[in-house]
Protein backbone atom coordinates (compact mmCIF):
# COMPACT_ATOMS: atom_id res chain seq x y z
CA UNK A 1 0.00 0.00 0.00
CA UNK A 2 1.20 3.52 -0.75
CA UNK A 3 -0.08 7.03 -0.08
CA UNK A 4 0.51 9.74 -2.67
CA UNK A 5 0.03 13.45 -1.93
CA UNK A 6 -2.29 15.34 -4.29
CA UNK A 7 -1.85 18.95 -5.25
CA UNK A 8 -5.45 19.86 -4.44
CA UNK A 9 -7.38 21.15 -1.45
CA UNK A 10 -4.28 22.87 -0.08
CA UNK A 11 -5.89 26.12 1.07
CA UNK A 12 -6.53 26.06 4.82
CA UNK A 13 -8.43 28.55 7.03
CA UNK A 14 -6.33 31.51 8.14
CA UNK A 15 -7.52 31.16 11.72
CA UNK A 16 -8.63 28.15 13.75
CA UNK A 17 -11.25 28.13 16.49
CA UNK A 18 -11.41 25.40 19.14
CA UNK A 19 -13.49 27.27 21.76
CA UNK A 20 -11.57 25.61 24.60
CA UNK A 21 -11.85 27.30 27.96
CA UNK A 22 -8.81 28.98 29.44
CA UNK A 23 -7.44 26.61 32.08
CA UNK A 24 -4.12 26.91 33.87
CA UNK A 25 -4.20 23.21 34.77
CA UNK A 26 -3.27 21.32 31.60
CA UNK A 27 -4.07 17.95 33.20
CA UNK A 28 -7.70 18.87 33.91
CA UNK A 29 -10.54 17.51 31.79
CA UNK A 30 -10.72 19.62 28.63
CA UNK A 31 -13.61 22.09 28.84
CA UNK A 32 -16.21 22.84 27.64
CA UNK A 33 -17.17 19.18 27.67
CA UNK A 34 -20.08 16.76 27.54
CA UNK A 35 -19.54 14.50 30.55
CA UNK A 36 -21.82 11.62 31.55
CA UNK A 37 -21.57 10.13 35.05
CA UNK A 38 -23.21 6.69 35.11
CA UNK A 39 -23.76 4.87 38.39
CA UNK A 40 -26.44 3.41 40.61
CA UNK A 41 -27.84 5.32 43.57
CA UNK A 42 -25.25 6.21 46.26
CA UNK A 43 -22.36 5.16 44.02
CA UNK A 44 -20.57 8.50 44.40
CA UNK A 45 -21.64 10.55 41.36
CA UNK A 46 -22.50 13.77 43.22
CA UNK A 47 -19.39 13.44 45.37
CA UNK A 48 -17.15 13.08 42.31
CA UNK A 49 -18.68 15.96 40.34
CA UNK A 50 -18.68 18.30 43.36
CA UNK A 51 -15.01 17.39 43.90
CA UNK A 52 -14.30 18.33 40.28
CA UNK A 53 -16.09 21.66 40.68
CA UNK A 54 -14.38 22.41 43.99
CA UNK A 55 -10.99 21.86 42.35
CA UNK A 56 -11.96 23.87 39.27
CA UNK A 57 -13.00 26.84 41.39
CA UNK A 58 -9.95 26.71 43.71
CA UNK A 59 -7.90 29.92 43.56
CA UNK A 60 -4.50 29.17 45.02
CA UNK A 61 -0.93 30.11 44.20
CA UNK A 62 0.58 27.37 42.10
CA UNK A 63 -2.86 25.97 41.23
CA UNK A 64 -4.85 28.66 39.44
CA UNK A 65 -5.15 32.43 39.69
CA UNK A 66 -8.88 32.53 38.93
CA UNK A 67 -11.81 30.08 38.96
CA UNK A 68 -12.21 27.99 35.82
CA UNK A 69 -15.94 28.77 35.71
CA UNK A 70 -17.57 32.16 36.16
CA UNK A 71 -21.02 30.61 36.63
CA UNK A 72 -22.12 27.07 37.49
CA UNK A 73 -25.81 26.10 37.23
CA UNK A 74 -27.62 22.96 38.34
CA UNK A 75 -30.91 21.45 37.17
CA UNK A 76 -32.10 19.10 39.88
CA UNK A 77 -35.11 18.33 42.07
CA UNK A 78 -32.77 17.42 44.95
CA UNK A 79 -30.41 20.40 45.27
CA UNK A 80 -31.47 21.18 48.85
CA UNK A 81 -31.18 17.62 50.10
CA UNK A 82 -27.71 17.43 48.50
CA UNK A 83 -26.72 20.85 49.78
CA UNK A 84 -23.58 19.45 51.46
CA UNK A 85 -22.25 18.53 48.01
CA UNK A 86 -23.34 21.55 46.01
CA UNK A 87 -23.80 24.68 48.13
CA UNK A 88 -20.14 25.76 48.21
CA UNK A 89 -19.69 25.38 44.43
CA UNK A 90 -23.17 26.19 43.08
CA UNK A 91 -25.06 29.10 44.71
CA UNK A 92 -28.74 28.55 45.36
CA UNK A 93 -29.69 31.32 42.92
CA UNK A 94 -28.19 29.13 40.16
CA UNK A 95 -30.43 26.19 41.05
CA UNK A 96 -33.09 25.45 38.41
CA UNK A 97 -35.93 22.97 38.89
CA UNK A 98 -36.45 20.37 36.13
CA UNK A 99 -39.44 22.14 34.59
CA UNK A 100 -40.33 22.93 31.01
CA UNK A 101 -37.61 24.93 29.22
CA UNK A 102 -35.19 24.54 32.16
CA UNK A 103 -32.23 23.82 29.86
CA UNK A 104 -33.27 26.68 27.58
CA UNK A 105 -33.23 28.95 30.64
CA UNK A 106 -29.53 28.17 31.21
CA UNK A 107 -28.76 28.63 27.51
CA UNK A 108 -30.41 32.07 27.74
CA UNK A 109 -27.98 32.90 30.55
CA UNK A 110 -25.14 32.00 28.19
CA UNK A 111 -26.61 34.20 25.47
CA UNK A 112 -26.91 37.06 27.94
CA UNK A 113 -23.20 36.67 28.73
CA UNK A 114 -22.41 36.78 25.00
CA UNK A 115 -24.39 40.02 24.62
CA UNK A 116 -22.54 41.58 27.56
CA UNK A 117 -19.20 40.59 26.05
CA UNK A 118 -20.17 41.99 22.64
CA UNK A 119 -21.25 45.29 24.27
CA UNK A 120 -17.95 45.49 26.14
CA UNK A 121 -15.95 44.83 22.97
CA UNK A 122 -17.85 47.60 21.17
CA UNK A 123 -17.21 50.00 24.04
CA UNK A 124 -13.53 49.08 24.07
CA UNK A 125 -13.25 49.65 20.32
CA UNK A 126 -14.97 53.04 20.62
CA UNK A 127 -12.73 53.96 23.56
CA UNK A 128 -9.53 53.20 21.64
CA UNK A 129 -10.79 55.32 18.74
CA UNK A 130 -11.43 58.24 21.12
CA UNK A 131 -7.95 57.91 22.62
CA UNK A 132 -6.39 57.75 19.15
CA UNK A 133 -8.11 60.96 18.09
CA UNK A 134 -7.27 62.77 21.32
CA UNK A 135 -3.62 61.80 21.09
CA UNK A 136 -3.44 62.90 17.45
CA UNK A 137 -5.33 66.17 18.20
CA UNK A 138 -8.14 65.11 15.89
CA UNK A 139 -11.49 66.67 16.71
CA UNK A 140 -14.45 64.43 17.44
CA UNK A 141 -17.60 65.19 15.52
CA UNK A 142 -20.61 66.31 17.52
CA UNK A 143 -22.28 62.93 17.00
CA UNK A 144 -19.13 61.07 18.13
CA UNK A 145 -18.83 63.28 21.20
CA UNK A 146 -22.47 62.79 22.17
CA UNK A 147 -22.24 59.01 21.63
CA UNK A 148 -19.06 58.76 23.74
CA UNK A 149 -20.68 60.70 26.58
CA UNK A 150 -23.87 58.63 26.36
CA UNK A 151 -21.78 55.46 26.70
CA UNK A 152 -19.92 56.87 29.69
CA UNK A 153 -16.62 56.71 27.82
CA UNK A 154 -15.95 60.43 28.02
CA UNK A 155 -17.11 63.38 30.10
CA UNK A 156 -17.02 67.08 29.30
CA UNK A 157 -14.18 67.81 31.75
CA UNK A 158 -11.87 65.21 30.22
CA UNK A 159 -12.68 66.43 26.72
CA UNK A 160 -12.12 70.11 27.47
CA UNK A 161 -8.90 69.35 29.35
CA UNK A 162 -7.75 67.00 26.57
CA UNK A 163 -7.31 64.38 29.28
CA UNK A 164 -7.38 60.72 28.28
CA UNK A 165 -10.32 59.07 30.11
CA UNK A 166 -10.01 55.71 31.90
CA UNK A 167 -10.96 52.67 29.81
CA UNK A 168 -14.26 50.80 30.24
CA UNK A 169 -14.14 48.05 32.85
CA UNK A 170 -15.33 44.51 32.14
CA UNK A 171 -17.89 43.52 34.77
CA UNK A 172 -16.01 40.27 35.45
CA UNK A 173 -12.63 41.99 35.64
CA UNK A 174 -10.08 40.40 37.98
CA UNK A 175 -7.06 42.47 38.93
CA UNK A 176 -3.86 41.46 37.13
CA UNK A 177 -5.78 39.00 34.93
CA UNK A 178 -6.68 39.24 31.25
CA UNK A 179 -10.35 40.04 30.65
CA UNK A 180 -12.10 37.12 29.03
CA UNK A 181 -15.65 36.03 28.13
CA UNK A 182 -17.50 34.04 30.77
CA UNK A 183 -16.86 30.31 31.13
CA UNK A 184 -19.91 28.35 32.27
CA UNK A 185 -20.97 24.91 33.47
CA UNK A 186 -24.30 23.11 33.87
CA UNK A 187 -24.90 20.07 36.08
CA UNK A 188 -28.01 17.91 35.52
CA UNK A 189 -28.64 15.65 38.51
CA UNK A 190 -31.42 13.28 39.62
CA UNK A 191 -33.48 14.02 36.51
CA UNK A 192 -34.07 10.47 35.31
CA UNK A 193 -37.78 10.21 34.56
CA UNK A 194 -38.31 13.97 34.47
CA UNK A 195 -40.63 14.77 31.56
CA UNK A 196 -39.17 18.27 31.25
CA UNK A 197 -36.05 16.72 29.72
CA UNK A 198 -37.90 14.36 27.40
CA UNK A 199 -37.32 15.66 23.86
CA UNK A 200 -35.88 18.87 25.32
CA UNK A 201 -34.76 21.02 22.41
CA UNK A 202 -32.28 22.75 24.71
CA UNK A 203 -30.65 19.48 25.75
CA UNK A 204 -30.53 18.32 22.14
CA UNK A 205 -28.89 21.62 21.22
CA UNK A 206 -26.24 21.15 23.90
CA UNK A 207 -25.64 17.55 22.82
CA UNK A 208 -24.77 18.74 19.32
CA UNK A 209 -23.41 22.25 19.86
CA UNK A 210 -22.33 22.79 23.46
CA UNK A 211 -19.01 24.40 22.38
CA UNK A 212 -20.86 26.81 20.07
CA UNK A 213 -23.71 27.97 22.30
CA UNK A 214 -24.12 31.77 22.47
CA UNK A 215 -21.81 32.95 19.64
CA UNK A 216 -20.03 36.31 19.67
CA UNK A 217 -20.39 38.95 16.98
CA UNK A 218 -16.64 38.64 16.43
CA UNK A 219 -14.20 35.92 17.58
CA UNK A 220 -11.97 36.78 20.54
CA UNK A 221 -8.33 35.72 20.81
CA UNK A 222 -6.54 35.60 24.15
CA UNK A 223 -3.33 37.61 24.22
CA UNK A 224 -2.02 35.28 26.92
CA UNK A 225 -2.63 31.93 25.22
CA UNK A 226 -3.21 32.85 21.58
CA UNK A 227 -6.33 30.65 21.54
CA UNK A 228 -9.53 31.84 19.88
CA UNK A 229 -13.11 31.53 21.09
CA UNK A 230 -16.13 32.34 18.96
CA UNK A 231 -18.83 31.58 21.56
CA UNK A 232 -19.50 31.36 25.27
CA UNK A 233 -20.01 27.59 25.13
CA UNK A 234 -21.16 25.45 28.06
CA UNK A 235 -19.73 22.47 29.93
CA UNK A 236 -22.46 19.90 30.64
CA UNK A 237 -22.28 17.21 33.35
CA UNK A 238 -25.13 14.68 33.17
CA UNK A 239 -25.49 12.42 36.24
CA UNK A 240 -27.63 9.36 35.59
CA UNK A 241 -28.38 5.98 37.13
CA UNK A 242 -28.72 4.27 33.76
CA UNK A 243 -26.82 4.57 30.50
CA UNK A 244 -29.72 3.63 28.25
CA UNK A 245 -33.41 3.75 29.04
CA UNK A 246 -36.84 4.21 27.50
CA UNK A 247 -38.03 7.77 28.09
CA UNK A 248 -36.18 10.64 29.79
CA UNK A 249 -32.50 9.79 30.11
CA UNK A 250 -29.26 10.25 28.20
CA UNK A 251 -30.37 10.32 24.58
CA UNK A 252 -28.45 8.59 21.83
CA UNK A 253 -27.41 11.99 20.46
CA UNK A 254 -25.95 12.97 23.82
CA UNK A 255 -24.19 9.63 24.28
CA UNK A 256 -22.65 9.74 20.81
CA UNK A 257 -21.28 13.25 21.36
CA UNK A 258 -19.77 12.70 24.82
CA UNK A 259 -16.25 13.99 25.31
CA UNK A 260 -15.79 12.12 28.60
CA UNK A 261 -17.61 9.66 30.84
CA UNK A 262 -17.32 8.27 34.36
CA UNK A 263 -18.68 4.77 34.97
CA UNK A 264 -19.16 3.13 38.37
CA UNK A 265 -19.51 -0.62 39.02
CA UNK A 266 -22.58 -1.91 37.21
CA UNK A 267 -24.05 -5.33 37.99
CA UNK A 268 -26.40 -5.43 35.01
CA UNK A 269 -24.54 -7.38 32.30
CA UNK A 270 -26.59 -6.01 29.39
CA UNK A 271 -26.17 -2.39 30.44
CA UNK A 272 -22.46 -2.88 31.09
CA UNK A 273 -22.13 -4.49 27.67
CA UNK A 274 -23.83 -1.46 26.09
CA UNK A 275 -21.39 0.86 27.85
CA UNK A 276 -18.41 -1.21 26.70
CA UNK A 277 -19.64 -1.26 23.11
CA UNK A 278 -20.35 2.47 22.87
CA UNK A 279 -17.44 3.91 24.85
CA UNK A 280 -15.04 1.17 23.83
CA UNK A 281 -15.71 1.87 20.16
CA UNK A 282 -13.73 5.10 20.64
CA UNK A 283 -10.86 4.03 22.92
CA UNK A 284 -10.82 0.28 22.31
CA UNK A 285 -13.13 -2.14 24.10
CA UNK A 286 -10.35 -4.17 25.68
CA UNK A 287 -8.53 -1.06 26.92
CA UNK A 288 -11.75 0.26 28.41
CA UNK A 289 -12.44 -3.10 30.09
CA UNK A 290 -8.97 -3.17 31.65
CA UNK A 291 -9.31 0.38 32.96
CA UNK A 292 -12.82 -0.29 34.27
CA UNK A 293 -11.77 -3.43 36.14
CA UNK A 294 -8.87 -1.60 37.76
CA UNK A 295 -10.99 1.39 38.74
CA UNK A 296 -13.88 -0.49 40.36
CA UNK A 297 -11.64 -2.54 42.65
CA UNK A 298 -12.10 0.18 45.25
CA UNK A 299 -15.43 0.97 46.96
CA UNK A 300 -17.12 3.82 45.10
CA UNK A 301 -14.41 3.57 42.46
CA UNK A 302 -15.17 4.62 38.89
CA UNK A 303 -13.33 4.79 35.61
CA UNK A 304 -13.24 8.21 33.97
CA UNK A 305 -12.42 8.13 30.27
CA UNK A 306 -11.65 11.27 28.27
CA UNK A 307 -11.69 10.74 24.54
CA UNK A 308 -9.35 13.57 23.53
CA UNK A 309 -7.31 14.56 26.61
CA UNK A 310 -4.53 17.12 26.52
CA UNK A 311 -2.22 14.39 27.81
CA UNK A 312 -2.66 10.93 26.21
CA UNK A 313 -1.58 9.31 29.49
CA UNK A 314 -4.73 10.72 31.10
CA UNK A 315 -7.22 9.00 28.82
CA UNK A 316 -8.24 6.79 31.74
CA UNK A 317 -8.44 7.76 35.41
CA UNK A 318 -9.56 6.10 38.59
CA UNK A 319 -12.05 8.70 39.75
CA UNK A 320 -10.35 11.99 38.96
CA UNK A 321 -7.10 11.91 40.91
CA UNK A 322 -5.26 8.85 39.55
CA UNK A 323 -4.20 8.00 36.02
CA UNK A 324 -4.65 4.44 34.74
CA UNK A 325 -2.04 3.80 32.07
CA UNK A 326 -3.45 1.29 29.59
CA UNK A 327 -1.19 0.45 26.63
CA UNK A 328 -2.52 0.57 23.09
CA UNK A 329 -3.84 -2.79 21.93
CA UNK A 330 -3.81 -4.54 18.60
CA UNK A 331 -6.73 -4.39 16.19
CA UNK A 332 -7.74 -7.97 17.06
CA UNK A 333 -7.81 -7.20 20.79
CA UNK A 334 -9.79 -4.03 20.20
CA UNK A 335 -12.47 -5.99 18.35
CA UNK A 336 -12.86 -8.42 21.23
CA UNK A 337 -15.91 -7.74 23.37
CA UNK A 338 -15.16 -8.36 27.04
CA UNK A 339 -17.53 -10.75 28.77
CA UNK A 340 -19.47 -9.50 31.77
CA UNK A 341 -20.65 -11.09 34.97
CA UNK A 342 -23.15 -10.37 37.70
CA UNK A 343 -20.30 -9.04 39.86
CA UNK A 344 -20.02 -6.01 37.60
CA UNK A 345 -16.47 -6.94 36.55
CA UNK A 346 -15.46 -7.68 32.96
CA UNK A 347 -13.34 -10.67 32.10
Amino acid sequence: MSVVALGTYGTEPQNTVDNKYDNEQADDIVAPFLWACVGIRASGKSYTVSTYLRWSQTVKKGVRSRPLYDEVYIISPSYKSNRDYWSDVIPEENWVLPEMCCVEHVIEKCEEEARKWDDYQRELKAYHEIVRKMQSNTELSEDELMAAMAQGLLNAEDWLAKRVPPPPVWERHIENEEDRPAQMCLVIDDCLGQNALLNSTGLMRLACLNRHVAPFEEPWTSKRTGKTRSAIGLSLVYLTQTYRCQGPGPSRTLRENLTCASVWRNRQPKMLQSIVEELGSIVGQRRFALAYNEAVKEPHGCVTVEFKPNNPDLQFRRGLKEAIIVPETSADETKAVAATSASGVMR
